[in-house]
């Protein structure tokens, strides 16, 4: 688990360490569905947003979070995650970023670095690889779904 420390790299000091990014993130899932949705939206430092997302889950996706979870919705709650990681990392790299996630359950084993299933876990370590390589400093936050920003982009999805 705590691998990555033999390997870390130091944090170099710089002007980004005073730049604080935040990424609004979300998941969707209705109970039984198999269909599924995430979305994420970053706010720069200068207060602009600048990018969004929003897709569908595969069909081949979603069986797969199946098989590994009796409900899916930490999953994908998690994803966006590291989705924002891929998309959005060299933006952000050797900054603060926090990260807004509606789903306490899924904030918490961010914080753990874990998560409860072999899918999540699985993710969790993906992120926390990316951290490390990005030389980010990041925070996961709780947000009211009714304030996350990132609840249009994945709840649009799964209608179209």
């Amino acid at each position: 688990m705590f691998d990555w420390l033999d390997s870390a790299k130091p944090t170099p000091l710089g002007i980004n360490n005073l730049s604080t990014w935040l990424i609004f993130t979300d998941g969707a899932c209705e109970d039984s569905s198999t269909t599924g949705s995430i979305g994420g939206v970053p706010i720069a430092p200068n207060h602009r947003v600048v990018h969004h997302f929003g897709c569908n889950a595969t069909v081949e996706v979603m069986h797969h979070l199946w098989l590994s979870s009796r409900h899916p919705i930490n999953e994908l709650e998690m994803i966006p995650v590291l989705v924002s990681f891929r998309l959005w990392g060299q933006l952000s790299r050797g900054c603060q970023v926090v990260h807004y996630i509606d789903n306490e359950s899924v904030r918490l084993a961010l914080l753990r670095r874990s998560g409860e299933t072999s899918v999540a876990k699985h993710v969790a370590a993906r992120i926390m690889d990316s951290e490390c390589y990005l030389g980010k400093k990041s925070w996961y936050a709780r947000v009211s779904s009714a304030s996350n920003l990132a609840d249009d982009p994945s709840v649009e999805t799964v209608i179209l």
